[in-house]
């Protein structure tokens, strides 16, 4: 926690977390388009995210160490992978 993605907070996790995650009355996060995590390099990410960058799974997104909008290090090295798209 504290990483960021061009001003979105990252939250690293794996699939278990969505089996407890719950909003809105109990219910579950779900699936809008492509899959679950599947390899450490994957990622997540929100609707919201999504339309608001442009992403779709497969795309790379490049993670900044930091609290700030930019943040001060990046994992240029290391990029994730976008494997789904939740809401």
């Amino acid at each position: 926690m504290g990483d960021r993605h061009k001003g979105f907070r990252v939250l690293g996790t794996d699939n278990s977390y969505f089996e407890h995650c719950r909003y809105a009355r109990n219910r579950r996060l779900s699936m809008l388009r492509g899959d679950w995590i599947e390899h450490s390099e994957d990622a997540l990410i929100g609707a919201e995210t999504a339309a608001s960058l442009g992403y779709r799974p497969g795309d790379e997104i490049i993670i900044a160490l930091g609290a700030g909008d930019e943040g001060f290090a990046t994992h240029d090295d290391r990029p994730f992978h976008v494997a789904g798209v939740l809401g």
